[in-house]
């Protein structure tokens, strides 16, 4: 479950010169490829770029939007022919600009540089030998006939640690491309790992790997995938440390398409003591294919065509999965799919045998039926995300243009709603309900016209259904509390009330108190008449001078009680009191200034 936490009561101030690195005042300009207001979109646009331009960069502009920049790139034939180049190369899009960047206020994120890892390789020949974290390493291979495979031994004090032999990368020649990089992949062992990979020379593949740990018992050998091209990316993403080991999915290459017309989605792996684990479902990374995604949609914007291509639909639908998003994503699917296609959409019909189908189970079916037995099948569809039922429409319903096989029906919509909340001090603590992140695997806090923070919960009151969460943020202001209340007094709520349709800089409204308790004379709570809507939940209700006397909390049922009572109640809404909110924040060491009159 993911949730949005929108919040309101909070003074930001922007920087309005621009940091001197971001400056190009002399021949040199920045190409600046798209703008957007969320920054993981920007960070996955950005990233598609970062092999192209030495410097790829997200900065904030002056008017608060973020700008995807690269390069710098020369001007000295002019802004003119310097653009004309590189679109003549190829992946860039159509409206983008040079700049000089004076309007760029600071940056936001730098492209991370490629993690230092110690690399050897080894092409065939003599052996290789070299000593690294305190040992003797010996790369060559062994021969059996005119077959070749490469090898490595681990040696300490003349001792044979380790000695290991990549079967799966043979060669019917001496010349290898097998490589040594040394790196830390788990943090817990007693000593850097080791990736010993080779690739075989075959057509579009493949790399083999194997991983040499010493957990302080003795050095273990993990069998890494079997890999298109050059095998794992090694990359830092969690910032623990630890490299993680990425790569494509291969079991997408040829399924759906030619290879040319192949597209994969990436997989993260992490080493845990002796065994390689999936992150794709994985919270801590969910960010990251979050910007994968992005990257993959403004790829699609470049070229429209990729939502017509069996390929592409499949791996984009697999990552929308990941991320729980797969209803929406099969709908484009079965609207965009191409039905032409002659490439064979094949299901199993029987358990694999030596990771084949049994020619006698193999069944021919449309693209969407396949599609859905390979998401299923590669744990893309599954515990983690709804299962997806098949429904057939008859001929009657099926038009000229479609066919009428069996198409699946997409998964049970995941849960997202926002809600307000306020900060509480100067540390980046704020309060919400506790029904707005009750289940949330991420929360995040966004404030109009700046970045979205995640936050951490700090603490919950289910009882008072209060929540006090945390974001890494810079001193704002904040309300004081008040902990009486007057009956008939005016009050004022603002906050977030139905944020997909309303207007998202808040709204605020007037009423006033109308009861000293909730429902069923419940004192923890005051009954008001400010109306509120779905989204007002966890915001703060305000006195005429602007402290906090309570949190929004809930709303009466207008269709329940028309079934009780046989009308329809107006603008009875109830907030907790500003005395439970304080007691609260006393609990978890929080002192809130207190006001104990309504005069500021």
């Amino acid at each position: 479950m993911f949730r949005l936490l929108v919040v309101a009561m909070v003074s930001a101030a922007l920087a309005t010169a621009a940091y001197a690195d971001l400056l190009q005042t002399g021949g040199t300009r920045w190409v600046v490829l798209a703008s957007t207001r969320d920054l993981d979109n920007a960070i996955g646009i950005a990233s598609l770029y970062k092999h192209r331009f030495d410097d790829v960069r997200v900065a904030e502009s002056s008017n608060g939007w973020l700008a995807v920049i690269a390069g710098p790139v020369s001007i000295a034939r002019g802004a003119k022919a310097a653009r004309a180049e590189l679109w003549s190369a190829g992946g860039f899009p159509d409206d983008l600009f040079l700049s000089n960047g004076r309007s760029f206020t600071r940056t936001v994120w730098n492209s991370p540089k490629d993690p230092a890892i110690p690399t050897w390789s080894y092409k065939g020949g003599q052996p290789l030998i070299f000593t690294a974290g305190g040992m003797d390493i010996e790369v060559s291979h062994l021969a059996e006939g005119n077959i070749r495979y490469p090898t490595i031994t681990l040696r300490k004090a003349g001792l044979v640690l380790v000695r290991e032999v990549l079967k799966g990368s043979e060669s019917f020649a001496e010349n290898m491309n097998a490589e040594v990089r040394i790196a830390w992949f788990d943090r817990t062992a007693a000593e850097p790992q080791i990736i010993f990979s080779s690739y075989w020379n075959g057509a579009h593949c493949c790399t083999v790997s194997k991983i040499l740990t010493n957990r302080g018992n003795g050095w273990a050998s993990i069998e890494g995938a079997t890999l298109d091209g050059g095998g794992y990316q090694l990359q830092d993403i969690d910032g623990d440390g630890s490299v993680e080991l990425l790569s494509a999915d291969n079991a997408f290459l040829y399924a759906f398409a030619p290879y040319v017309f192949s597209s994969a989605p990436l997989v993260i792996s992490k080493l845990d003591g002796d065994r390689l684990i999936d992150m794709r479902w994985n919270f801590d990374f969910r960010r990251y294919y979050r910007r994968e995604l992005f990257g993959w949609e403004y790829r699609a914007k470049l070229e429209p065509e990729l939502w017509r291509r069996n390929g592409f639909l499949s791996a984009w639908l697999a990552l929308k999965s990941i991320l729980g998003e797969s209803d929406q994503a099969w709908t484009v699917v079965l609207e965009n799919y191409d039905r032409s296609s002659d490439w064979p959409s094949t299901i199993c019909d029987a358990s694999l045998r030596d990771g084949a189908c049994p020619e006698e189970a193999t069944r021919q079916v449309s693209f969407p039926e396949a599609l859905r037995d390979h998401l299923t099948r590669n744990g893309y569809l599954g515990p983690q995300v709804a299962k997806t039922e098949e429904t057939s429409k008859s001929p009657e319903q099926t038009s000229p243009a479609r066919d009428n096989t069996s198409t699946p029906v997409p998964p049970e919509k995941s849960t997202f709603s926002a809600g307000t909340g306020f900060f509480v001090s100067s540390q980046g603590h704020l309060v919400t309900n506790h029904h707005v992140i009750k289940g949330c695997s991420a929360i995040e806090v966004r404030r109009p016209g700046l970045l979205a923070l995640p936050a951490n919960i700090v603490a919950v009151d289910p009882t008072n259904d209060l929540a006090l969460l945390r974001v890494a943020s810079d001193k704002g202001g904040y309300a004081p509390v008040r902990v009486e209340t007057r009956l008939g007094e005016s009050v004022a709520v603002f906050g977030y009330p139905l944020s997909q349709v309303l207007a998202s800089g808040g709204n605020f409204t007037l009423g006033n108190v109308t009861a000293l308790a909730g429902l069923g004379n419940d004192t923890r709570f005051i009954q008001i008449s400010a109306p509120v809507q779905q989204g007002n939940s966890g915001g703060p209700l305000l006195d005429s001078y602007g402290n906090v006397i309570g949190v929004v909390t809930s709303k009466l049922d207008a269709v329940a009680a028309l079934a009780v009572t046989g009308d329809i109640p107006q603008n009875v809404n109830f907030a907790l009191r500003g005395a439970s909110l304080y007691a609260f924040l006393l609990s978890y060491g929080i002192s809130p200034v207190v006001r104990s009159s309504a005069k500021n």
